[in-house]
Protein backbone atom coordinates (compact mmCIF):
# COMPACT_ATOMS: atom_id res chain seq x y z
CA UNK A 1 0.00 0.00 0.00
CA UNK A 2 1.04 3.89 -0.82
CA UNK A 3 1.00 5.29 2.00
CA UNK A 4 2.13 9.16 0.32
CA UNK A 5 -1.60 8.47 -1.47
CA UNK A 6 -3.45 7.08 1.17
CA UNK A 7 -2.71 9.59 3.95
CA UNK A 8 -4.43 12.84 2.24
CA UNK A 9 -7.48 10.15 1.53
CA UNK A 10 -8.07 9.07 5.32
CA UNK A 11 -7.44 12.39 6.73
CA UNK A 12 -10.01 13.73 4.09
CA UNK A 13 -12.93 10.82 5.17
CA UNK A 14 -13.34 12.10 8.94
CA UNK A 15 -13.50 15.67 7.76
CA UNK A 16 -16.11 14.66 4.95
CA UNK A 17 -17.76 12.71 7.33
CA UNK A 18 -17.97 15.34 10.31
CA UNK A 19 -17.98 18.32 8.24
CA UNK A 20 -21.24 17.44 5.40
CA UNK A 21 -23.58 17.14 8.75
CA UNK A 22 -21.95 20.48 10.74
CA UNK A 23 -22.66 22.27 7.19
CA UNK A 24 -26.17 21.27 7.20
CA UNK A 25 -26.56 21.80 10.41
CA UNK A 26 -25.17 25.41 10.33
CA UNK A 27 -27.18 25.68 7.09
CA UNK A 28 -30.70 24.66 8.90
CA UNK A 29 -29.75 27.37 12.09
CA UNK A 30 -29.36 29.59 9.73
CA UNK A 31 -32.24 29.57 7.94
CA UNK A 32 -33.79 30.02 11.42
CA UNK A 33 -32.26 32.86 12.29
CA UNK A 34 -33.68 34.85 9.13
CA UNK A 35 -37.47 34.40 10.52
CA UNK A 36 -39.27 36.98 12.07
CA UNK A 37 -36.89 38.89 14.79
CA UNK A 38 -38.75 37.93 17.99
CA UNK A 39 -38.96 34.25 17.17
CA UNK A 40 -34.95 33.81 16.29
CA UNK A 41 -33.39 33.43 19.12
CA UNK A 42 -36.14 31.00 21.02
CA UNK A 43 -36.11 28.86 18.16
CA UNK A 44 -32.08 28.98 17.91
CA UNK A 45 -31.69 28.16 21.21
CA UNK A 46 -34.20 25.37 21.57
CA UNK A 47 -32.43 24.05 18.23
CA UNK A 48 -29.51 23.94 20.06
CA UNK A 49 -31.04 22.05 23.21
CA UNK A 50 -32.66 19.31 21.78
CA UNK A 51 -29.82 18.36 19.69
CA UNK A 52 -27.65 18.08 22.94
CA UNK A 53 -30.80 16.01 24.02
CA UNK A 54 -30.49 13.83 21.11
CA UNK A 55 -27.11 13.18 21.25
CA UNK A 56 -27.43 12.04 25.05
CA UNK A 57 -29.92 9.88 24.38
CA UNK A 58 -27.46 8.02 21.42
CA UNK A 59 -24.63 8.04 24.05
CA UNK A 60 -27.04 6.06 26.81
CA UNK A 61 -27.77 3.99 24.22
CA UNK A 62 -24.58 2.69 23.14
CA UNK A 63 -22.69 3.02 26.48
CA UNK A 64 -25.79 0.53 27.94
CA UNK A 65 -24.44 -1.95 25.22
CA UNK A 66 -21.31 -1.77 26.11
CA UNK A 67 -22.60 -2.38 29.97
CA UNK A 68 -24.48 -4.96 29.03
CA UNK A 69 -21.20 -6.50 26.80
CA UNK A 70 -19.30 -6.02 29.53
CA UNK A 71 -21.46 -7.68 32.26
CA UNK A 72 -21.46 -10.89 29.83
CA UNK A 73 -17.51 -10.85 29.79
CA UNK A 74 -17.65 -10.70 33.17
CA UNK A 75 -20.41 -13.42 33.90
CA UNK A 76 -17.50 -15.87 31.50
CA UNK A 77 -14.30 -13.94 30.83
CA UNK A 78 -13.06 -17.14 29.01
CA UNK A 79 -15.68 -16.30 26.27
CA UNK A 80 -15.17 -12.73 26.09
CA UNK A 81 -14.98 -10.39 23.15
CA UNK A 82 -10.81 -10.78 22.52
CA UNK A 83 -11.28 -15.07 21.76
CA UNK A 84 -8.47 -15.98 19.29
CA UNK A 85 -5.92 -18.77 19.26
CA UNK A 86 -6.22 -21.85 21.15
CA UNK A 87 -9.53 -22.82 22.65
CA UNK A 88 -9.55 -22.66 26.38
CA UNK A 89 -12.91 -23.94 27.29
CA UNK A 90 -11.54 -27.23 28.32
CA UNK A 91 -7.67 -28.90 27.97
CA UNK A 92 -9.11 -31.39 25.55
CA UNK A 93 -9.92 -28.38 23.30
CA UNK A 94 -6.81 -26.95 24.10
CA UNK A 95 -4.62 -30.30 22.79
CA UNK A 96 -6.78 -29.96 19.50
CA UNK A 97 -5.87 -26.56 18.67
CA UNK A 98 -2.78 -25.06 20.07
CA UNK A 99 -1.28 -25.27 17.38
CA UNK A 100 -3.77 -22.31 15.79
CA UNK A 101 -2.10 -19.64 17.75
CA UNK A 102 -1.94 -16.35 15.80
CA UNK A 103 1.57 -15.84 16.85
CA UNK A 104 3.00 -18.50 15.49
CA UNK A 105 4.48 -19.50 11.59
CA UNK A 106 3.21 -21.54 9.28
CA UNK A 107 6.38 -23.58 10.08
CA UNK A 108 6.19 -23.36 13.75
CA UNK A 109 2.51 -24.41 13.36
CA UNK A 110 3.86 -27.91 11.14
CA UNK A 111 6.41 -28.44 13.22
CA UNK A 112 4.20 -28.32 16.88
CA UNK A 113 1.66 -30.56 14.28
CA UNK A 114 4.77 -33.05 13.47
CA UNK A 115 6.28 -33.15 17.38
CA UNK A 116 3.87 -32.01 19.58
CA UNK A 117 4.63 -31.02 23.66
CA UNK A 118 4.13 -34.05 26.24
CA UNK A 119 0.85 -33.74 28.28
CA UNK A 120 2.53 -32.02 31.40
CA UNK A 121 3.87 -29.29 28.99
CA UNK A 122 0.58 -28.82 27.16
CA UNK A 123 -0.71 -28.53 30.68
CA UNK A 124 1.29 -26.26 32.02
CA UNK A 125 0.55 -23.79 28.78
CA UNK A 126 -3.12 -24.29 29.02
CA UNK A 127 -3.23 -23.13 32.41
CA UNK A 128 -1.01 -20.14 31.58
CA UNK A 129 -3.07 -18.90 28.74
CA UNK A 130 -6.23 -19.68 30.55
CA UNK A 131 -5.54 -17.21 33.70
CA UNK A 132 -4.05 -14.92 31.21
CA UNK A 133 -6.93 -15.01 29.02
CA UNK A 134 -9.56 -14.42 32.42
CA UNK A 135 -7.85 -11.89 33.70
CA UNK A 136 -7.37 -9.42 30.68
CA UNK A 137 -10.70 -10.12 29.95
CA UNK A 138 -12.02 -9.54 33.71
CA UNK A 139 -9.86 -6.51 33.33
CA UNK A 140 -11.06 -4.76 30.38
CA UNK A 141 -14.95 -5.92 30.93
CA UNK A 142 -14.02 -3.72 34.32
CA UNK A 143 -12.81 -0.85 32.30
CA UNK A 144 -15.37 -0.91 30.38
CA UNK A 145 -18.09 -0.91 32.94
CA UNK A 146 -16.48 1.85 34.50
CA UNK A 147 -16.05 3.87 31.47
CA UNK A 148 -19.84 3.14 30.33
CA UNK A 149 -21.24 4.11 33.43
CA UNK A 150 -19.42 7.38 33.53
CA UNK A 151 -20.42 8.27 30.15
CA UNK A 152 -24.04 7.41 30.82
CA UNK A 153 -23.74 9.35 33.87
CA UNK A 154 -22.21 12.52 31.80
CA UNK A 155 -24.65 11.66 29.29
CA UNK A 156 -27.68 11.68 31.38
CA UNK A 157 -26.92 14.71 33.45
CA UNK A 158 -26.56 16.78 30.65
CA UNK A 159 -30.19 15.50 29.17
CA UNK A 160 -31.81 16.42 32.54
CA UNK A 161 -29.87 20.08 32.58
CA UNK A 162 -30.96 20.85 28.92
CA UNK A 163 -34.86 18.76 28.81
CA UNK A 164 -35.00 21.23 32.45
CA UNK A 165 -33.35 24.00 30.45
CA UNK A 166 -35.84 23.29 27.67
CA UNK A 167 -38.81 22.96 29.33
CA UNK A 168 -38.51 26.92 31.13
CA UNK A 169 -37.29 27.95 27.90
CA UNK A 170 -40.67 26.98 26.43
CA UNK A 171 -42.75 28.60 29.54
CA UNK A 172 -40.96 31.78 29.06
CA UNK A 173 -39.18 31.37 32.18
CA UNK A 174 -35.21 30.90 31.10
CA UNK A 175 -33.32 34.01 29.31
CA UNK A 176 -32.32 33.61 26.24
CA UNK A 177 -29.64 35.00 24.88
CA UNK A 178 -28.76 35.82 21.55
Amino acid sequence: MNFALASPTLFLLPLIILGVPLILWIGFASTLARRDAVDRPNRIAQWYGYSVCLVCVITLLFSSMAVVNSFFTLSNPLQGENDFGPSLSSFEAYRATYHQSPYLSEDERESLRKAPPGDAELRRRFEALRVDRTERNRYQSQRGLVTSGLLSLLAAGLFLLHWRWLRRLGDGVAPVTA
